[in-house]
Order: structure tokens, then sequence, then C-alpha cells
């Protein structure tokens, strides 16, 4: 079994458990996220290579929140869009599937980004090719592939790429 990859996982999954336990630091509910978190991360990293590359340092971190803010702006400005059309007087949508390109190099960052793209409103990620993305759009603006792929992922892929290389 190698440990590369364990760390961050485990820092990860112990910094969602904390969020979830809310104000709850005592000491059997932190030793239960450690453990927990812990047992996951070593199971995760014995059977996937995903989490390998992950190297962790301030700029990497620093890069994560920035896109975890990015996350929330481009999470609500996606809602506020839906419900604009949800009270419009006419439903005026294109859907559209539509290929996108990304740059991002390592698997995390991919996943991460599909992840992003499927969570916000108005877009899911259908399929990962290589570097190709099919993308399910609400209310598809172009049909040019390098317009989308400025659209759909250019909040996100300059953070993820600081963060996951």
């Amino acid at each position: 079994m190698t440990s590369q990859g364990i760390f961050p996982l485990w820092l990860l999954l112990f910094a969602i458990w904390i969020a979830a336990a809310g104000a709850s630091l005592e000491p059997a509910s932190l030793a239960a996220g450690v453990a927990l978190a812990l047992g996951i991360a070593i199971a995760v990293a014995r059977h996937s290579n995903i989490w390998r590359d992950v190297r962790l340092c301030p700029r990497r971190a620093f890069a994560l929140l920035r896109y975890a803010a990015v996350f929330v702006r481009e999470i609500i400005r996606s809602n506020l869009k839906l419900l604009a059309y949800i009270y419009a007087p006419r439903l005026r949508l294109a859907p559209g599937i539509i290929p996108v390109r990304t740059k991002l190099a390592t698997p995390l960052g991919r996943l991460a980004l599909t992840s992003t793209i499927t969570l916000t409103p108005g877009t899911l990620a259908i399929d990962l090719s290589g570097e190709t993305f099919l993308i399910h759009v609400l209310d598809l603006t172009t049909t040019d592939t390098e317009e989308a792929t400025a659209e759909i992922t250019g909040a996100f892929e300059p953070h993820l790429a600081r963060a996951f290389g």
C-alpha cells in the first residue's frame, strides 16, 4: 500500500467532518472524525491513484480558497438566473449539449471541474473523454466550443489549475 495521497485526503475529509459537526468540537466527536477520515482515506488511497499527485503548500491552499469563493459566487449567479427563467412570463430556453475542452492535466483537477459544473445550476457534465467534457446546458447561448468553454469553465479552471496542477 502506498501512503501517497493519504494526508491530503484525510485533511479534506476531516475538514468536512468538522463542518458537518457544526460547532461541536468535543474530544469524542473530533476523535471519531479523525478515525473515520483516516479509515476512508486509507481505503481510497489503496484503490485509487487520483490523490497520489496532490501536494500541499500554502499557494495551493490559497488557490482552493479562491476557488471556493468563486464557486459560491457562481452558484448564486446561476440560481438567480434560473429564478429569472422560472418567473419569466414566457419560458425561452435553448437546451443543448456541447463539448467543452479543459486544460487541466491532473485527474483530480478534472474531477473537481466536472463536479463543479454538475453542481452549478443549469449545467450537467455528461461525459469525460480525455480533455473534452460533454456538458448539457439548460440555456445554450453558443455552439462554438471555445466560447462555450470560456463561458462554462472560465471562472473555475484557473483556480483549479493552481490548486491541482
